[in-house]
């Protein structure tokens, strides 16, 4: 059925406010931290930057909307990425579903982390089961949605940025290295000079660099993609009518939803 577009913007702000919300909302919560006292300035990590009165506010505020945002994106990112896969390979790989499904997850689970965060007494299971997810099924997702685009460039180089694959990588790698750094600290005494706060960079570290993985989508791959509101033309729905009518009356409903375009890059060779 056609429909009418009556409005759109750019899908790649979705990308960009998500991330640079995030980095944003912790960056205040730093400043404001530091500067009253609450966390030494090297190195807290973010948790207690976000602890405590106003910045535990701040937090709320700034990073509900950002994860709600991340959550967006995946939706996005499922739609964007089909296309690219059925122009491809003329199916939707699973991965795609999977890797989407994961993205969200990890957004519901940094929400929950965020809002826990509070004064003594702080729920850290709570806390650290949220955080903990977040990482982990982001970190997949975009090692999934990492594989597929390479996938996708071995056969059709023209849909997909060389450069954008390759810093996308590049993160990925860099996490992994975070990764086993953080594992074996926890295992073995490494060479670090005491009182050093391994963890608390790590922590640093991993989120710019997973808040990164946004920046390469709208700087590089979304350039010529929309998100579109769209109306379907209206549509005669009978009403029942009462017992004792003659007839029955119809009424008319617009339906409104989101229609995600397909980048223009997917529309050509």
């Amino acid at each position: 059925m056609p429909f009418t577009v009556i409005g759109s913007s750019p899908a790649r702000r979705v990308a960009f406010v998500s991330a640079a919300l995030a980095i944003a909302t912790i960056a205040v919560c730093y400043t404001v931290a530091t500067s009253l006292g609450h966390v030494p300035r090297w190195l807290p990590d973010i948790t207690h930057c976000a602890q405590y009165r106003p910045e535990q506010y701040i937090f709320r505020v700034g990073m509900i909307p950002a994860c709600t945002l991340m959550w967006k994106l995946w939706f996005l990112i499922y739609d964007w990425l089909g296309a690219l896969s059925l122009r491809a390979f003329g199916s939707r790989s699973k991965r795609i579903s999977f890797a989407a499904s994961l993205g969200c997850v990890g957004s519901f689970l940094l929400i929950v982390a965020s809002s826990v965060i509070s004064p003594d007494p702080m729920p850290w299971g709570v806390h650290i089961f949220g955080a903990t997810g977040f990482f982990i099924c982001t970190g997949f997702a975009q090692l999934l949605v990492t594989y597929e685009l390479n996938s996708i460039y071995k056969v059709k180089p023209s849909l997909i940025n060389g450069t954008s694959l390759a810093i996308k990588s590049s993160i990925l790698s860099f996490l992994l290295v975070l990764l086993v750094i953080n594992t074996l600290n926890g295992l073995l005494p490494l060479p670090i000079p005491k009182g050093f706060p391994l963890g608390a960079l790590v922590e640093w570290l991993a989120v710019i660099s997973v808040l990164s993985y946004n920046f390469t989508i709208w700087k590089w791959d979304w350039t010529y993609m929309e998100v579109a509101t769209t109306v379907d033309p209206p549509q005669t729905l009978p009403v029942v009518a009462p017992a004792d009518s003659c007839c029955a009356e119809e009424t008319e409903d617009a339906i409104v939803h989101y229609h995600h375009l397909e980048q223009a890059s997917c529309l050509k060779e």
